[in-house]
């Protein structure tokens, strides 16, 4: 594993254990109402993340194309490796291929 990849790891269980301790703190102040609306406002951001970077890979993907930098395997590369940065961060999903349907 690179030093890349396990800071991406290292960041995201900080992170998680941020999330739980707040789920927790809210539960035992508000109760099983408080929890379920973090774990509701939680599933929210997160899909709200998500589809930012969805759109976020769009847009550069239609950049890349226009100025022809599709090819440019250096590009690519730098591009894909923020892609898959953010899946193991966790703020991207992993999308089914979808030729297997």
């Amino acid at each position: 594993m690179s030093d890349d990849e396990s800071e991406g790891t290292t960041k995201k269980g900080f992170l998680d254990g941020i999330n739980n301790g707040l789920r927790d703190l809210v539960e035992k102040v508000f109760g099983e109402s408080g929890a379920k609306f973090f774990d509701d406002t939680k599933e929210k951001v997160d899909e709200f993340s998500n589809q930012a970077a969805k759109k976020l890979f769009e847009f550069t993907d239609s950049v890349l194309d226009s100025l022809k930098l599709k090819e440019n395997e250096t590009v690519m590369k730098a591009r894909d490796s923020v892609e898959d940065m953010l899946k193991k961060a966790g703020v991207m999903k992993e999308e089914p291929d979808e030729e297997f349907f």
